[in-house]
């Protein structure tokens, strides 16, 4: 009996023995089958992050280089911005002073005007009547509401500029003068504003403005003065005259 318990013991060890070979290389299939099945879900995950790291490493260096463009712009634009800021101060300075200027144009054109007025007061006496009202008009242009600051400061210099021309031009008039207490119509010859001589019209007398009045000249004057009347009136090519100025009356 003892014997058989033994026996029926080894042939159950033997039986189990054989049992677990029997099962061991489905299970080692098994395990191999799911460690395959493992690597691979592991290598697509690697390759999905992978690919995955690529695109967002891209995408780091296109925000990198968006984000440099993009400050390179706004300091372009605050550059910009700087610039406009500075001559808009500039233009809003100009404003004001030019606001200044308008406010103090009438006054120091009236002045100017007033200044002009005097000097042709203490000039030699030509051409009196155009002067005059050519000072007139320009008075009443510097008040004209309608008109810019520029066109008045322009018609001013304008004016002055003919002023100034009289003093380099020759040239010959007739007017009528108070000679020696008498209304003559006669030949004026005004040489800048050296000097007014004049001539009768039947060429009988000459004489020379000095100290507010006529005065009569010598005789020796009379060819000399007719010749210079003739060449003004380009009836008489040029040539050299010796003519009086002012202080030679009675010479």
């Amino acid at each position: 009996m003892k014997y058989l318990h033994a026996f029926l013991l080894a042939t159950a060890v033997v039986l189990g023995a054989t049992i677990v070979r029997a099962e061991q290389p489905e299970k080692i299939e098994k395990t191999i089958d799911a460690s395959i099945e493992t690597r691979g879900e592991t290598q697509k995950k690697s390759a999905k992050w992978q690919t995955e790291k690529e695109r967002l490493k891209s995408r780091y260096y296109q925000l990198k280089d968006t984000l440099e463009a993009t400050q390179v712009e706004v300091k372009h634009m605050q550059d910009v911005t700087a610039r406009q800021v500075a001559y808009i101060n500039r233009m809003q300075q100009r404003i004001i002073e030019m606001e200044k200027m308008r406010q103090n144009l009438v006054p120091y054109l009236e002045e100017v005007l007033n200044r002009m007025e005097e000097h042709m007061q203490s000039d030699l006496p030509f051409l009196t009547d155009e002067r005059s009202a050519r000072i007139k008009t320009l008075r009443q242009l510097i008040y004209d509401p309608e008109l810019t600051m520029g066109e008045k400061l322009r018609r001013v210099f304008e004016g002055l500029r003919v002023e100034m021309d009289y003093g380099k031009s020759v040239e010959t008039t007739k007017q009528e003068i108070v000679f020696e207490g008498q209304k003559l119509m006669v030949q004026v010859l005004r040489l800048g504003r050296t000097a007014l001589l004049m001539q009768t019209l039947d060429e009988n007398e000459v004489g020379i403005y000095h100290n507010g009045a006529w005065k009569p000249l010598a005789g020796k004057y009379k060819s000399e003065i007719k010749k210079a009347i003739e060449i003004t009136q380009r009836r008489r090519p040029i040539e050299f005259v010796n003519l009086p100025v002012r202080g030679a009356a009675n010479e």
